[in-house]
């Protein structure tokens, strides 16, 4: 047998003969029971030291086959004569090599998991986790090799940064130059331990690699922000940072090319209220955004997008929220050169008045005096009663009446402001 020559093979020992006048002359292999007719990929092979003969295959293409035969033993009697006799059948089966037909031999994943890693999240390359490419059911099949082919798979890939290392691992490059996302399989063959030869070839569906860019929002990014209105100045919008630091793995491969504002965290870009564009704009060092003074409470998410070779990248932040109110210093007391009161009539009836300059704002247009409450109380309102406050007769002046009994009396009171802007208005007290 030469080196590095397998076979397949059966064997027998020696026939006999019942009569010691016979013996056997020669034996013959055949396909018929009744006639000889050779196989050739089979040979006999006499082995004296195991003491009988070896019927062989040898194996050549890598794989091997069930053969089915016959044994014809020709005996020779003292006379030279003798009957020819024919033994069988017998068989060489696949069974138990490890064979390329062989549907449970090695059973490849069906469906192998689509692999997503960020670039920079480890060094260089790194073994992927799950490694159960194939099943192997017959312990005579070796692992001899393994790769990584492209979305035919009959090719290897030509991506560079994806690789089975020399233990047969595979890697995928997290420090690599470009992002990918790349459709493969894995093809790998195995080595028969009881013939050494590498006769099966199993691959599994395809999966995709995919190294991707992660989005870095600032360390310390608040999840409200409150905005004071306190001057007339503050009427239509204002500059918002929305911080500094956002950032991804890799400026170079996916570096950040915008942040808009989205009203849910998987929703497309929108432009939620209070915020003027959809977008915020860039200004060294800060994102800025516009945002319309219009009091209330708003949620909104971020959505940085980073532009690379595969395409664009989204991330969006957790649930932010700005708040926007109108500050008491915005209302301004009415100057009025001293307390005016007197005794009117009203139809039978006389009313002792109190005249008070009516309050202002300093921001109209957002922030406008809403509404005069009197109360008993410098903080909530209590009313008082048989007093009646009237805002609307004078541009003015607010009139306070409370009807005239015949006498003077004391009556302590507060006056309460209000602006606009319902939950987030203004609201101050008289002294």
């Amino acid at each position: 047998m030469g080196a590095g020559t397998a076979f397949q093979m059966f064997e027998f020992d020696y026939f006999t003969t019942l009569n010691s006048l016979c013996s056997i002359d020669s034996y013959q292999l055949s396909s018929d029971q009744t006639s000889v007719v050779p196989i050739p990929d089979l040979t006999l092979v006499e082995v004296p030291s195991s003491g009988g003969y070896q019927v062989r295959r040898q194996i050549t293409d890598g794989n091997v086959y069930d053969y089915t035969f016959f044994i014809h033993v020709i005996p020779t009697g003292s006379d030279g004569s003798g009957t020819t006799a024919s033994f069988g059948p017998f068989q060489i089966q696949k069974f138990p090599y490890c064979t390329v037909g062989s549907s449970i031999d090695v059973v490849p994943v069906t469906t192998y998991p689509n692999l997503i890693y960020d670039l920079g999240e480890g060094s260089g390359f790194t073994d992927v986790s799950d490694q159960n490419f194939m099943s192997v059911i017959e312990p005579s099949c070796l692992l001899q090799s393994c790769q990584i082919m492209d979305n035919s798979c009959t090719s290897p890939t030509l991506n560079s940064d994806i690789q089975f290392d020399a233990d047969f691992k595979f890697q995928v490059n997290l420090n690599a130059a470009n992002l990918f996302v790349e459709t493969v399989c894995v093809s790998c063959i195995y080595t028969d331990t009881t013939i050494n030869f590498a006769n099966v070839v199993k691959v599994t569906n395809t999966f995709t690699v995919t190294l991707t860019c992660e989005i870095f929002y600032p360390p310390v990014l608040p999840d409200s922000k409150v905005i004071a209105i306190i001057d007339s100045s503050d009427t239509t919008f204002i500059a918002f940072s929305l911080g500094v630091d956002y950032t991804t793995s890799s400026s170079i491969a996916c570096p950040i090319t915008g942040l808009f504002h989205a009203d849910s965290e998987s929703s497309s870009l929108s432009k939620p209220d209070p915020f003027v564009a959809v977008s915020s704009t860039y200004v060294a060092p800060d994102f800025m955004s516009e945002i319309n003074l219009i009091p209330g409470t708003y949620s909104f998410f971020l959505r940085s997008v980073a532009s690379s070779a595969t395409g664009d990248i989204e991330s969006s932040s957790a649930e932010l929220t700005i708040e926007i109110f109108c500050d008491e210093s915005i209302i301004v007391e009415g100057l009025f050169e001293s307390l005016q009161t007197g005794l009117i009539q009203d139809g039978e009836n006389y009313f002792h008045r109190l005249i008070l300059p009516k309050y202002f704002s300093n921001n109209v247009a957002v922030c406008d005096i809403l509404s005069y409450t009197v109360s008993s109380d410098p903080v909530t309102t209590i009313s008082i009663p048989n007093l009646t406050l009237d805002s609307l007769t004078n541009a003015s002046y607010i009139y306070i009446d409370k009807k005239f009994n015949n006498s003077f009396s004391d009556t302590e009171l507060y006056l309460h402001v209000e602006t606009s802007g319902g939950d987030h208005s203004a609201k101050v007290s008289s002294p």
